[in-house]
């Protein structure tokens, strides 16, 4: 399979899953760590058959970089399933753009043929300076915004973890064959979650004097935790074909950033109380958004 679409709508279909995925957590508020291992456990072997029918990418390159976000996803998810709990969609959708500017710092530093095709433009190298300036002027506000400065430093592993995410997500899907875009998506999503899975009851396992052998019954953590590995496989799968299109994994995530936007309308239409600043965690978006046009 090639892609049938461009990658950035992809992107946007990205966004919608992203937003949802923030704010399950808001709504349900599970235990996070039970959760990610009932996504990992699902997912791993609900896939498991499909792997039979697929032409399972050998490249060393790829299961090295899959393995990897099997490791720095479990915590990160876990994270944000617990931040979105505590904090809330909104202030942490709105704190995730920096990671974006992470994850384009990365890819830019790495793939020369990209950094020398990005920087023969003026324009475009005076434009990024444009954003970056945005950039500053949003991380300004947001420390006048006490909400906002108390939630960054719980956010920063989200923001670390979600822009190595990026890169090797994008760096899995570039060793995927011409042609073979599904299969490479889908083995993604199994051996992810298989790693996933092991960490996960892994921890679990070493915990003491924990309930969490009950508590991962719980009907109503079950279902949720089913629902929410329907949106996982959504997500994930999306985001690969997108991230199989793109020329920088930060283009990927600055798109799914009008994520922020949906759950300030989500927010609103449920009445959730958010008193960070929204103006300045919009300006981080825009910034992002001002990223994309400019080099693409």
């Amino acid at each position: 399979m090639t892609l049938a679409l461009p990658w950035w709508l992809y992107a946007i279909g990205f966004t919608f899953g992203f937003a949802a995925f923030v704010l399950i957590n808001q709504q349900m508020k599970m235990r996070a760590d039970l959760m990610i291992a009932w996504r990992g456990i699902m997912l791993a072997i609900a896939m498991a058959p499909v792997m039979l029918f697929i032409d399972f990418p050998t490249s060393t390159g790829f299961i090295i970089s899959v393995l990897a976000v099997g490791v720095v996803a479990s915590l990160t998810d876990m994270k944000v399933l617990s931040l979105s709990a505590e904090i809330g969609g909104g202030p942490l959708s709105r704190l995730l753009p920096i990671g974006v500017w992470l994850s384009f710092a990365l890819w830019t530093t790495v793939d020369a043929s990209y950094r020398e095709a990005l920087f023969s433009d003026p324009g475009q190298a005076l434009g990024i300076l444009a954003c970056l300036v945005l950039c500053v002027l949003a991380a300004a506000m947001l420390r006048r915004d006490p909400v906002s400065r108390a939630a960054l430093p719980m956010v920063i592993p989200v923001i670390i973890g979600g822009a190595l995410i990026d890169f090797l997500n994008k760096s899995a899907m570039g060793f995927a064959e011409p042609g073979k875009i599904l299969d490479a998506g889908l083995a993604y999503i199994w051996l992810q979650n298989l790693v996933i899975s092991v960490l996960m009851m892994g921890r679990l396992t070493m915990l003491r004097g924990d309930n969490w052998r009950v508590e991962m019954l719980d009907r109503r953590l079950v279902i949720t935790a089913a629902v929410f590995s329907l949106l996982v496989a959504f997500v994930t799968l999306i985001r690969n074909f997108a991230m199989a299109g793109t020329p920088n994994p930060g283009y990927v995530g600055a798109i799914g950033l009008g994520a922020t936007v949906l759950i300030i309308l989500f927010n609103r239409w449920r009445d959730v109380p958010d008193k960070s600043n929204i103006m300045a965690g919009l300006a981080f978006v825009a910034s992002a958004a001002m990223l994309v046009l400019i080099t693409s």
